[in-house]
């Protein structure tokens, strides 16, 4: 079995993979180096496990995790859109949207979160890499 079936499977396996690889490592970090964050007390409620807020050098505890999201962002909407029409513009318009106003918005919120302009250029970057990433995607399933 190979051929056009074979490529599908393995480009939805490869979208998936961009999606879940990188979700599960910004989540990891967040375990691990930020333990009073939302996503640490719903784990350490679960599991009873404790992380360390020094575990993780901070330049990779304060923008790892915004870089790995934005980037699965992009593959998940270019998923779900991909089932209508694949419009990569849209899709990177539709994210740098997204994460601005996500990051804006934490100019108004409660202590638990901190704006930053550097969070917004780190997403930016992850949102043009997952792109490109996709462009090279499809175009070794053209061929």
């Amino acid at each position: 079995m190979h051929g056009k079936e074979d490529g599908g499977i393995r480009s939805k396996f490869l979208y998936a993979l961009n999606i879940i690889v990188p979700l599960a490592v910004g989540t990891l970090i967040y375990i691990v180096s930020k333990p009073y964050s939302f996503v640490s007390v719903i784990v350490y409620s679960v599991t009873g496990l404790r992380g360390h807020s020094g575990a993780v050098p901070a330049l990779v505890n304060n923008y790892v995790p915004d870089l790995v999201w934005a980037y699965a962002l992009v593959f998940v909407l270019y998923a779900a859109i991909g089932v209508y029409k694949r419009d990569l513009r849209l899709v990177i318009i539709l994210s740098v949207l997204f994460t601005s106003i996500t990051e804006i918005l934490q100019l108004f919120s409660a202590n638990m979160f901190t704006f930053d302009v550097i969070d917004i250029t780190v997403q930016i970057i992850a949102i043009l890499m997952a792109s490109l990433i996709i462009k090279k995607m499809e175009r070794k399933e053209q061929l």
